[in-house]
């Protein structure tokens, strides 16, 4: 049930955080924490970075492939760090995906300043990532 429950769940809390944005912060910028933490509205129309920006088709068809793959992973695992992982990076990949299917691109305002600016989608993405290469390392250390 975690399984489909779980990226669901991140899905609408990325895409709730995103309608907030762009309603009230379209085009705008606030300091959270002066010079540190900015909410800056940003189109991005390409990946990580704004790469692959003139050739958005690629998202469009790479993301349901990648998405497929991860569930089918998924469903051999039985260890929860790994699903709870996948389900993060799920989540994540469908919370950019829808984006770039209704508006075109992806809405990104997390704004370090010293780091391109990001999305909640994004922190999933790679959060998940780190969690799914610790749960390799530590399956693999259990194992020997």
């Amino acid at each position: 049930m975690i399984k489909i429950i779980l990226p669901i769940l991140i899905i609408l809390f990325d895409q709730l955080t995103k309608f907030i944005v762009e309603r009230y912060l379209y085009f705008k910028q606030i300091a959270v924490i002066d010079n540190i933490l900015l909410l800056t509205y940003v189109q991005n129309r390409g990946g990580a970075w704004g790469i692959f920006n003139n050739i958005p088709f690629l998202f469009i068809v790479l993301v349901p492939i990648v998405v497929v793959g991860l569930f089918w992973y998924m469903s051999k695992s039985k260890n929860r760090l790994e699903i709870i992982s996948v389900c993060m990076i799920i989540g994540g990949a469908l919370g950019n995906y829808i984006d770039r299917l209704i508006r075109g691109y992806v809405v990104d305002f997390i704004d370090f300043r010293i780091w391109p600016v990001f999305n909640v989608a994004d922190i999933f993405v790679v959060v998940g990532g780190i969690l799914l290469i610790l749960s390799a390392i530590l399956v693999k250390k259990d194992g020997k």
